[in-house]
């Protein structure tokens, strides 16, 4: 594979894309040139037939994950950038975020040196009512007890809980219109934009309860791999963003989210192997970065985190109480998707190209709530059996 067969595809795509002199030195002076011309043919291909929607494509595209360093991604993500060069318009939009324009701090800047940033607007009071009364609709599951519960079930049984609860539904909560304004306000989306360099495409909205773990020690840490209560790293797109909210006031005892600054771009020489693929014992990583780097993250409902999940990280377990997440991710492409697509929705930001791009993930057949009487039926008997 060779820079020519990328540029043939992707003129197929975007007649005016070409290649400069600084990207093409760079891949040429890889020693793994042709393999990266090769993952790339294969995003771009996935881009042109929108191959990302296939049953398959998730499993198929693995076998490339190992190879995509953080370096190498970025360099993709420059190609995607240029490949799709429309660019949301967010001047004068409207926002849920009072004063977000009049803050001195630029988030992308802190993401690309700490690969964190603590915001210092929060997501207003109302809206967590908001999150937390739809939430009561949906159900959620504890992978470690095999159980599900509506959200309305877990909010009056919190003192008797345990373990982790997910979100079941994550295509019909994203398609909900309060879950909607948060993921396409111009705040978001405006540091997304920045961060990645690229038109950011919505592709996640997702929500978790974490309580106290009852269960044995070795249950425990099993029970902290598959809940993502140890060190990580994730590597679920080309280039991406989550944003955190904490929809509860989080402290020391219950379940502080937890970043190790800067480890995005030093983890291969710190702990090589990473965390990508396996969960990490908090003595590998404190073994290998200063404890100043290892940032627990406290703050009131409504707090809201930037962070570049390709760093080190995880949830610290709850000792007391609980701690309700909700989180919000983009990507600059689908390619690695193992998401459902999302429900229709109705256009914004002028339904231009850029805004298409940001919707690409949206149409799809998903799964909607039941509405009228049978709908209703069929909720209330769920819900009366897990009272």
């Amino acid at each position: 594979m060779t820079i020519q067969d990328l540029l043939t595809v992707a003129k197929s795509i975007n007649p005016n894309f070409s290649f400069d002199d600084a990207l093409i030195s760079k891949v040429g002076s890889m020693n793994e040139g042709a393999e990266f011309c090769a993952v790339a043919l294969s995003v771009l291909n996935s881009e042109l037939k929108q191959g990302y929607f296939e049953t398959n494509h998730f499993s198929d595209s693995l076998k490339w994950k190992d190879f995509l360093n953080y370096d190498r991604s970025c360099l993709l993500n420059d190609i995607i950038a240029k490949l799709f060069n429309e660019r949301l318009d967010l001047s004068g939009v409207p926002s849920i975020f009072p004063n977000f324009d009049k803050s001195n701090f630029r988030p992308e800047a802190f993401l690309r040196e700490d690969g964190v940033f603590e915001s210092d607007i929060h997501l207003p009071t109302e809206y967590i009512s908001k999150v937390r009364n739809i939430l009561k609709q949906y159900k959620f599951y504890n992978k470690m007890q095999k159980k599900s519960k509506y959200g309305g079930s877990i909010e009056r049984n919190i003192s008797t809980l345990t373990g982790v609860w997910w979100l079941k539904d994550m295509p019909s909560f994203a398609s909900e219109r309060i879950l909607q304004d948060i993921a396409f306000d111009p705040y978001l989306l405006g540091v997304a934009q920045r961060f990645l360099g690229a038109t950011p495409i919505h592709v996640q909205t997702n929500a978790w309860w974490t309580f106290k773990d009852s269960d044995t020690a070795k249950r425990q840490s099993s029970s902290q791999n598959r809940n993502a209560q140890k060190f990580h790293q994730d590597q679920e797109f080309i280039k991406f963003l989550k944003i955190f909210f904490y929809l509860n006031d989080v402290n020391e005892e219950n379940g502080p989210h937890v970043y190790v600054t800067g480890s995005v771009e030093d983890y291969e020489s710190r702990i090589p192997g990473g965390g990508a693929v396996r969960r990490l014992e908090d003595h590998e990583v404190y073994d290998s970065y200063e404890k100043s780097r290892v940032r627990k993250i406290i703050g009131p409902a409504g707090s809201i985190i930037f962070e570049n999940t390709r760093g080190f990280h995880k949830g610290e377990p709850v000792r007391s109480g609980y701690r309700l997440m909700l989180q919000i991710e983009y990507a600059s492409s689908l390619y690695f998707n193992p998401i459902p697509r999302f429900p229709e929705i109705e256009a914004r930001y002028g339904g231009g190209a850029a805004w298409k791009r940001t919707s690409l993930n949206y149409g799809g057949n998903a799964e909607k709530k039941c509405r009228g009487m049978f709908g209703y039926l069929r909720n209330l008997i769920s819900r009366i059996g897990e009272l």
